[in-house]
């Protein structure tokens, strides 16, 4: 049974001030397959807006270790998005994932929970920061737990 979770992300610059800032819902039967998807779009959107030297954080290790290795790609249950993002990633850019832990990124849980309460899945992309994500954005910067 497909479970509705939430996506979320923010593209920061290199002083980590932000960029544009996007959240989903999507309907899947795992959190892996979620992740997947959301990875995926955060991608197209960076890619379309012109970005070529991008650091990912992505807080699924599983996610972060099967995209980079085509044969674990192929092998794996979610093939039809993990490829996709695999294309994506050997495109013509710098793409460095790191693993994350949840908790070191308070905005992108916020943006999650945000999908995760959406009334109908889909993608949105925020411009600009409400003043929570502002309030977040802050104290993200200043490593305040």
């Amino acid at each position: 049974m497909d479970r509705i979770i939430g996506g979320g992300g923010t593209i920061r610059d290199h002083r980590g001030r932000w960029v544009v800032g996007c959240y989903s819902r999507e309907e899947g039967d795992t959190a892996f397959k979620v992740e997947a998807l959301a990875l995926r779009d955060v991608l197209v959107l960076v890619w379309d807006r012109g970005s070529r030297q991008i650091i990912c954080d992505v807080d699924c290790d599983e996610l972060v270790r099967v995209v980079v290795d085509a044969e674990a790609v192929q092998l794996h249950s979610e093939f039809l998005v993990l490829n996709v993002t695999h294309q994506l990633l050997a495109r013509e850019w710098n793409v460095k994932l790191n693993g994350v832990h949840r908790d070191s990124n308070a905005v992108a849980d916020y943006l999650a929970r945000r999908g995760a309460a959406a009334s109908a899945p889909g993608f949105w992309v925020m411009e600009n920061p409400d003043p929570d994500v502002e309030y977040l954005l802050l104290k993200d910067s200043l490593s305040v737990p």
